[in-house]
């Protein structure tokens, strides 16, 4: 991973680009992680 931390304000738009065997799943688990704020369900 090349980006660790990323400061954007409200409204911010962000470009992601992707490369490698699993780069579709890697951007579809980021889209979620986004949608849900940045929430996730650790158990």
């Amino acid at each position: 991973m090349g980006l660790m931390m990323l400061a954007l304000g409200p409204g911010s738009e962000f470009y992601v680009k992707a490369d490698g065997k699993r780069e579709e799943e890697a951007l579809l688990a980021l889209e979620v992680l986004v949608a849900q704020n940045f929430e996730t369900n650790a158990t």
